[in-house]
């Protein structure tokens, strides 16, 4: 099934006019790979350590990359039934 890539704004998360710009555009990029197809384990972020093995910001990026992509796998699927019923 073919998607409009418009419905990337389809429901947004409450306050997310608030988050870190950066990471509200890696949260709408992870909306449009679930609607393009892009399997979700691909996603394009790694989560990067430090030299003392602590975590960095890049875990926030591949958060908010896959939370896009579930949120949108979700309202698809809301669709999907929806349609068939």
């Amino acid at each position: 099934m073919s998607y409009n890539l418009q419905m990337i704004h389809h429901r947004l998360p409450e306050g997310m006019e608030k988050w870190n710009r950066a990471l509200r555009g890696v949260y709408l990029k992870g909306r449009e790979a679930c609607l393009k197809g892009v399997p979700q384990y691909q996603c394009p972020y790694a989560d990067k350590k430090n030299g003392r093995n602590r975590i960095t910001w890049s875990r926030s990026f591949v958060i908010a990359w896959h939370n896009g992509y579930s949120d949108m796998s979700d309202i698809l699927e809301e669709q999907e039934t929806a349609a068939r019923s």
